[in-house]
């Protein structure tokens, strides 16, 4: 999916509009798309294949980890917009022909449902449903 239907479709779930609920969502939201942004992208480019795009970040298990840690060091689910934003992005890309390494470590065979292609007319069509009901709920319209 397309970066914007990730930010919409993660601010759409995280139902509170708090200034740092909605940063941390959108930070999430776009977190696991990181090595494809510039020095990243370069520096990923020759790497084996579980550190290039749609591997590592792409896995559940990874998030689940980090939300661990973070709960055992800190007590508490702090991060929870951030973790919302990254699973939002997983089940997106989950959804799409090219699919995610749900097993990872396990097997980086990429697993998917429906089929949607990214920058498809459902993806761009998705995008500004989300964003719309969004802005319904940020203006306390619904």
């Amino acid at each position: 999916m397309l970066g914007f239907t990730h930010l919409t479709f993660a601010l759409f779930l995280e139902g509170n509009t708090s200034l740092i609920n909605v940063t941390l969502a959108s930070f999430g939201s776009l977190f696991p798309d990181i090595d494809t942004f510039g020095v990243l992208s370069k520096v990923v480019k020759n790497k084996p294949r579980n550190l290039k795009h749609r591997g590592i970040l792409h896995t559940p298990f990874v998030y689940v980890v980090i939300l661990c840690i973070y709960y055992f060091i800190f007590g508490n689910f702090g991060i929870a917009p951030f973790i919302v934003g990254v699973f939002s992005h997983l089940f997106l890309d989950f959804i799409t022909v090219e699919g995610i390494p749900i097993f990872y470590p396990i097997s980086s065979r990429k697993f998917h449902i429906i089929g949607f292609r990214t920058g498809s007319l459902v993806d761009v069509s998705m995008s500004f449903f989300f964003l719309f009901f969004f802005i319904l709920r940020l203006f306390k319209l619904i």
